[in-house]
């Protein structure tokens, strides 16, 4: 530590020093300072005065009735007060927290009453003050009103009418209300009061009636009344949907600043009309989805309703929709009191920035619009998005030809450029006839050619800017002369070399092409128009106009930055949607709508860092590692292959501005959005946080939700509230196996997801590899230490539970055919380096770093480090789990050992169990050996040679106990010969019951066996829309049924008890999916153990 900017070693601290630590990343990384500011305050000052904010005090007010608050002056900002009672003569008052309360009735009007009041703060300091309050005359209440002064012609029973409310001279009185007989109370019996102060309807309103008249009275706590006679005006309402924003990027702003989607309602009448029960919604299978408050829109008036999701039906307040409008296309309707009628609706298609849509002001119906909130609306345009359409699609051509443009709104102009500029309304070429599209020859876009397009037409809504890039990788005259080959970029010792010259067009379409176009992004979010395409046309590709900004720590300093892709309104488009991932590995279910995505450089795993000797590998042993471009993707891919959700990606070459850029790794990003994309619910239903660190990017409230992570993690048994414990386990096993000493941190390179509530049906939160760079090198490191992420998992440990399923789960990776053992990572990480072998050469041509003989290479560096790789995959499981059995208790008793682990056997089969030492217990049932807190199991019994007999299709599930301590679970599932597989020949789906009438938790997926014998279901496995692995001993008897649900607690209620209406006996149920049927309608992909439909 060090105090900056001070005289001298006998500095005394004053305010405003500056106190700071240095801290270094290893040898040969960077050094950083973090400076804080620290105020050294003197002696803590005592509070110096206390202040009541009371109200009257007079006859008849009651015990508990509260008089006033407390607040205190003090110079201690944010210090905190108690308030305690030093004289109450008679024991009139007491105090609660800071508010002063009537212990028994003041007295006679003009009693006086001196109390004195004492006020200590957190250090214990003191003031004392006297208050005198004195008894005044109880006055009589002089005023009732109601809220609204109207009630719609068909408002439901048990609908709110208003509020009602007194006009009393004794400030702080209150109120009880009541309907009395006299004058004016013809309709009281329609009429209810609730909840102290609303008036509610209790019947329908007669037809025919054009007012309800009713008497009230309002009594005071000193018995004090006044009666008033009310009159409602019934009103027979008529409402539209006049006008909505679905895309609200720099138009209205809500009460809280924010630019939010809007609706309008309009008042067709001359009066005033009450919306009070009325319904608002984005669904129509939910006509009741969002309720109005008692609100009046003025007659001919209108009424805004922000579409926040956040639920806000106050009257007096602004308005808040308990759901947001999708500006990709949603349904949004108007529907009466009664639940049923709807009055107005639209099923509108895609929605454009701060463009608006609903009723022509001019009488043409509906329509886009200039938004006039809260105003008459204008003219609607004639069209919509006025397209920009090419003769030829974006991609790569060997030959030159001719473009034609045209626009989708006829007597358009279009103005077009061919230098990457955007085109406005009033810049570029006006076009006027085809335009001859042949390669760049200069420069570092040779080989390019970009032409961006506008169509102008005063009758469209919007008018988008449209970019194509044409590639021409070996040119039209000579690949030299204007092919993307030739671009002065390459360096020569690539291009030249002699078993690389003849690759560089290979290698450049090997992948597809990302084309930016607006420059190079900084670390600053600009606007880009971004293209992507393949080089045989075998996908539709996209454009889309997005923000992007470079990104990252360390790397920011290199010359090929990472890149972040923003979807937002503000560009015209607020989600790309396109199947990116579409039939890449693990890419069932992958999402195909995104709010963001990430280009991914190679950063340290590339010619930056590990490429160059010259840096430090800090490889945690005397193996260093060199560039591969392969371990972000390659760890993610083990985090799918252990069964859990992980971040999607695909290899990519980038172009920016026509210069080739070099490959890149596409893949998303674990956020908010992301979780919704995989997992129930919506994006506002998640929090999501870059290492726990606050200077990294994180969702709104991740700091105090990850809070309630920590303090359940430390309480153990409540850790399964909050996280997915399984996902951290194994997060934390591959990420030990992976071995990145240097920058795998508590607070930095993991990323972590999760519901903002506990117990949430999503599964607790996730953690995600990210920026794993400096792994896979030294195959003896040892990172076991490392108290990532933010100390839960070390205070996990602490839970002996915790320990027992750490060590399940490193038995099920670490052993037999576990992702984990040498083949299966080995052929993770060879697939990836297939993908990239050609591509590859293009990279090393863009890039090179400082390789101690040059050029670094595909078969010099690359493919000895993919070989050194080969070693480290056959040594490394070994090496971990010797480091899991010496460190502390984490690891200390191998599992059993079968001598033939499950399979077909037959009938009378007697396995062997073996184990180094203590005594191996199993059960044959289902249940654990080890019962809870560790004692032994009642169903599980110590095994003896030839106790363990094989009659039927068995799970035998076993663990050693050596006395104080168990082993991990060893499982094998035994078949007796003649049990088929399951396969399309002898299973079926029979049922598939989604979306219950009334609750989902009732969803399931039923299988049949259709044939004469028995079929082992174990491995099939559901895709798509849910993802479930039916687990071993899913044996099903001939013609028998066995289900995968949404909900196995309920699922047994419902089916599996006599007493239910829906008893089904015998049925079988293997256990619970993940995912959600989607209620519009589902793909559900099956496939068999062997992976076949």
């Amino acid at each position: 530590m060090f105090v900056e900017n001070t005289p001298g070693p006998n500095h005394v601290p004053v305010v405003n020093d500056v106190v700071g630590i240095n801290y270094s990343s290893g040898a040969g990384g960077r050094n950083y300072s973090f400076n804080f500011e620290i105020e050294f305050l003197s002696d803590p000052e005592a509070p110096h005065d206390i202040t009541l904010a009371a109200g009257d005090l007079f006859p008849g007010q009651p015990a508990g009735t509260e008089i006033g608050t407390f607040t205190t002056d003090d110079l201690n900002s944010n210090d905190t007060h108690t308030y305690t009672l030093v004289s109450n003569p008679g024991g009139v008052f007491t105090i609660a927290d800071d508010r002063l309360t009537l212990a028994a009735p003041p007295g006679a009007t003009g009693t006086d009453h001196t109390i004195r009041v004492r006020t200590t703060d957190s250090d214990m300091l003191t003031f004392e003050k006297d208050f005198v309050l004195t008894v005044t005359a109880a006055l009589a209440p002089s005023g009732l009103s109601l809220s609204a002064s109207s009630i719609n012609t068909d408002a439901p029973p048990g609908v709110l009418v208003g509020t009602l409310s007194t006009t009393d001279g004794n400030s702080g009185d209150q109120h009880d209300y009541t309907l009395v007989p006299g004058p004016g109370d013809t309709d009281n019996d329609l009429f209810t009061i609730a909840n102290g102060d609303e008036l509610r309807l209790a019947a329908a309103i007669p037809a025919g009636r054009g007012g309800l008249n009713l008497r009230v009275r309002t009594t005071d706590l000193a018995g004090l009344w006044q009666e008033e006679a009310l009159v409602i005006v019934v009103l027979d309402p008529s409402f539209r949907i006049n006008e909505f924003v679905a895309s609200n990027v720099t138009g209205r702003q809500d009460g809280d600043q924010n630019f939010l989607d809007w609706i309008e309602i309009y008042n067709e009448q001359g009066s005033p009309s009450n919306l009070n029960g009325w319904f608002l919604t984005d669904d129509p299978d939910d006509l009741t989805k969002w309720q109005f408050p008692s609100v009046e829109v003025e007659p001919n008036g209108y009424l805004l309703i922000v579409a926040s999701g956040r639920d806000r039906a106050v009257a007096g307040q602004e308005l808040h929709a308990s759901f947001e409008l999708s500006s990709v296309g949603d349904y949004l309707a108007l529907v009466k009191p009664d639940g049923v009628t709807i009055v107005d609706q639209y099923s509108f298609g895609a929605q454009f920035p701060d463009i608006g849509f609903g009723y022509d002001g001019a009488g043409g119906g509906q329509g886009f619009l200039t938004p006039t909130p809260e105003a008459m609306n204008g003219p609607a345009f004639q069209y919509g998005a006025n397209e920009v359409i090419f003769s030829r699609e974006r991609g790569f051509y060997d030959a030159s030809f001719n473009l034609t443009l045209s626009a989708t709104v006829p007597g358009s102009v279009i103005r077009y450029t061919t230098n990457g500029a955007r085109p406005s309304a009033n810049s570029g070429t006006i076009y006027s006839s085809p335009i001859m599209i042949r390669p760049d020859s200069r420069g570092s876009p040779r080989g390019s050619r970009i032409v961006r397009a506008i169509a102008v037409h005063a009758s469209a809504a919007v008018q988008p800017a449209v970019t194509h890039t044409y590639l021409f990788v070996n040119g039209v005259n000579s690949p030299a002369r204007d092919g993307v080959v030739g671009q002065p970029g390459f360096h020569s010792s690539i291009v030249n070399h002699a078993s690389y010259r003849g690759l560089m067009d290979d290698a450049l379409l090997a992948q597809p092409a990302v084309s930016i176009v607006g420059g190079l992004p900084n670390t600053s979010e600009s606007e880009r128009s971004v293209e992507f395409f393949t080089p045989d046309g075998s996908e539709p590709g996209f454009h889309i106009n997005c923000g992007m900004k470079a990104v990252g720590g360390h790397a920011i300093g290199s010359p090929k930055n990472n890149f972040r892709l923003y979807f937002r309104g503000q560009y015209g488009t607020s989600k790309l949607r396109y199947d990116l991932f579409k039939d890449h590995p693990y890419s069932t279910g992958a999402a195909d709508v995104f709010n963001r995505l990430n280009l991914r450089s190679g950063s340290h795993d590339s010619f930056f860092w590990l490429a160059s000797p010259g840096n430090p590998s800090n490889s945690g042993g005397p193996q260093r590692g060199d560039a591969q471009y392969l371990r972000n993707r390659w760890i993610s891919d083990m985090q799918f292959a252990m069964g859990h959700e992980a971040l999607h990606g695909r290899w990519v070459h980038v172009y920016v501005n026509g210069a080739y850029h070099g490959q890149y790794h596409l893949h998303e990003w674990p956020n908010d959005d992301f979780m919704a994309s995989y997992l129930p619910g919506s994006a506002e239903d998640y929090e999501y946080t870059n290492s726990a660190n606050a200077s990294k990017a994180g969702s709104d409230n991740w700091q105090a939700t990850w809070a309630s992570v920590k303090s359940a993690a430390r309480a153990g048994g409540a850790a399964m509230r909050w996280i997915d414990l399984e996902n951290l386990i194994d997060y934390q096993i591959l990420n030990y196996y992976a071995g990145n000493p240097w920058d795998w941190n508590p607070n930095q390179n993991w990323m972590a997801a999760g519901p903002g509530r506990s117990s949430s049906p999503s599964g607790g939160w996730k953690f995600f590899c990210w920026d794993s760079d400096i792994c896979l090198q030294d195959p003896g490191a040892n990172v076991l230490g490392k108290n990532v992420p933010d100390g839960i998992f070390q205070s996990l440990m602490n839970d002996e539970e915790f320990r027992i399923l750490f060590r399940d789960r490193v038995y099920r990776h670490c052993f037999h055919d576990g992702v984990l053992t040498p083949i299966k990572v080995a052929q993770v990480h060879n697939f990836r380096a297939d993908q990239i072998r050609t591509s590859i050469i293009a990279e090393t041509a863009r890039w090179q770093g400082s390789a101690a003989s040059a050029p670094w290479d595909r078969d010099g560096e690359w493919q000895n480090e993919l070989n050194r790789m080969d070693n480290y995959f056959r040594v490394r499981t070994r090496n971990l789990l010797n480091q899991l059995r010496s460190h502390s208790n984490w690891y200390p008793v191998d599992a059993p050992e079968f001598d033939v682990r499950g399979g077909f056997v037959a009938r009378g089969f007697r396995p062997v169990l073996t184990a180094s030492a203590g005594t191996i217990y199993y059960t044959t049932d289902g249940r654990d050996p080890r019962a809870r807190r560790g004692a032994v199991s009642p169903a599980a019994t110590a095994f003896t040679p030839g106790s363990l007999i094989i009659d039927e299709a068995t799970v035998v599930r076993a663990r050693v106990f050596n006395g104080t301590t168990w082993s991990a679970l060893n499982e094998a599932g035994f078949i007796l010969v003649g049990t088929q597989l399951a396969a399309a020949a002898n299973a079926t789906i029979t049922e598939i019951n989604w979306h219950p009438y009334d609750s989902e938790s009732y969803e399931f997926i039923e299988f049949k066996n259709t044939s004469g014998a028995t079929v082992d279901f174990t491995g099939v496995t559901l895709s798509d829309g849910v993802h479930f692995t039916f687990p071993l001993g899913s044996v099903v008897p001939p013609g028998g049924h066995i289900v995968a649900v949404e909900d196995l607690v309920a699922f047994y209620a419902r089916y599996g008890s006599s007493g239910s209406p829906w008893y089904f006996p015998g049925i079988q149920a293997a256990g619970t999916w993940s995912g959600a049927l989607d209620n519009d309608g589902e793909r559900i992909v099956v496939t068999d153990a062997a992976g076949a439909p």
